[in-house]
């Protein structure tokens, strides 16, 4: 098979694609040709020449629904093929940048494929949530979004929406989204994005505006770390960071302080380099800044609901010290703003399908951390300080 890549109605690449192992998933590409090397998506535009054919593939398997997700079983009883044939008939359009594909010899345009801007048919999302309707319509950005839990897209007045369930039994990622969006209310900076709750079927998903635009790209830190070699003697993030300036990515170090701050805070147990990323214009060639901090929904300890764990004192103070080290001199967070969040958590958690017990000690750990940061947080303005009026009195 063979298909065009395109960048809204600009011809990008051809790639040829062997359908027996596309259906397998693995080494499907097996040819590419470039027309516009300054419109390649970033990763393949980055990579040498022997790793192209694997990005193009990364490229095309981010655009699959996984084998993985829920009811995905279902997806395929109804739909009669494979995943990868779902978004061959999509043209691969998403709604998270302006890229897409069709056939060699297909007479198709950007504004027939694109759900930027009109209203899509909803009804294989309304399938990721188990809802059958017998007739499905393909033009959906549901077909290349990406994760285990199911999610669908919905547009109104001019703007388009993520709604996301939670995983079984409890269903608790919504309330952590919706939690994790009051903590960096107060406390963040840097863009993020805000979460809120609606009930789909009876059950609580979290739902949030679409943040990208066509005119963008989301370049993830993943993305970034396959531009070289990270060299031993740097961590994985200091090695982002090193990235990040070698790019010239704008605010870079703000946003990952308060990543990585708000991440100790909720207990963030997902965050990847595949979670967090960099907004990059493919037409202007460069980076705007940091895409908002977003998927917060592994935290606040549920992942081990029912036994919520007690925290202990001596590896929180471990972790808030290695924190501290990695963070840049951008960071001041103003922690009298989270006085009142343990409260918040109760409330809010107090709607969820868990015990009063587990509610109880998610506050607790929540008032903990933020004692423990708080602490060493102080001890470490003070050895700086100390450590600056030594070298005053050096210089003296």
């Amino acid at each position: 098979m063979k298909f065009i890549m395109m960048y809204h109605d600009e011809k990008i690449a051809a790639i040829e694609i062997d359908k027996d192992r596309l259906k397998e998933g693995e080494k499907f590409v097996i040819e590419y040709k470039t027309y516009n090397d300054m419109l390649l998506p970033f990763a393949i535009k980055q990579a040498i020449t022997e790793r192209k054919l694997e990005e193009f593939e990364a490229w095309f398997k981010h655009r699959i629904i996984p084998s993985y997700r829920k009811n995905i079983g279902l997806l395929a009883k109804e739909l009669k093929s494979y995943p990868a044939a779902w978004t061959v008939k999509a043209h691969g359009a998403s709604l998270t940048d302006g890229y897409w594909i069709r056939k060699e010899r297909e007479k198709v345009t950007w504004k027939e494929v694109s759900c930027f801007d009109k209203k899509f048919d909803y009804s294989i999302g309304n399938l990721t949530f188990g809802l059958t309707s017998g007739r499905y319509n393909y033009n959906t950005p549901d077909i290349t979004t990406a994760g285990a839990m199911p999610k669908t897209w919905r547009f109104k007045d001019g703007r388009t929406y993520l709604i996301k369930y939670g995983s079984a039994p409890d269903y608790l990622e919504p309330y952590n989204e919706k939690l994790a969006t009051e903590i960096l209310k107060r406390v963040c900076p840097v863009p993020f994005v805000t979460y809120d709750l609606v009930l789909i079927k009876g059950h609580v998903c979290s739902i949030c505006e679409n943040f990208m635009s066509p005119d963008l790209e989301l370049v993830t830190a993943a993305d970034l770390a396959r531009t070289d070699i990270r060299p031993s003697y740097l961590t994985t993030n200091m090695y982002i960071r090193e990235r990040c300036k070698s790019f010239g990515i704008p605010d870079h170090k703000t946003f990952l302080d308060y990543l990585h701050f708000a991440d100790y805070i909720i207990d963030n147990k997902d965050r990847n380099l595949g979670n967090y990323g960099f907004l990059y214009s493919p037409g202007k060639c460069e980076f705007l800044g940091p895409a908002p901090i977003y998927d917060n929904g592994a935290s606040f300890w549920t992942s081990d609901y029912p036994d919520i764990p007690s925290l202990d004192v001596h590896a929180e103070k471990n972790k808030a010290k290695e924190l501290l080290t990695d963070l840049s001199g951008h960071f001041a967070p103003s922690l009298e703003a989270l006085g009142d969040i343990a409260d918040i958590a109760g409330q809010l958690y107090e709607q969820a399908p868990i015990s009063d017990k587990a509610v109880k000690k998610i506050t607790e750990n929540l008032n903990f951390k933020l004692d423990v940061f708080e602490h060493e947080y102080e001890r470490s303005k003070r050895h700086h300080r100390h450590e600056h009026e030594q070298e005053q009195d050096l210089e003296r």
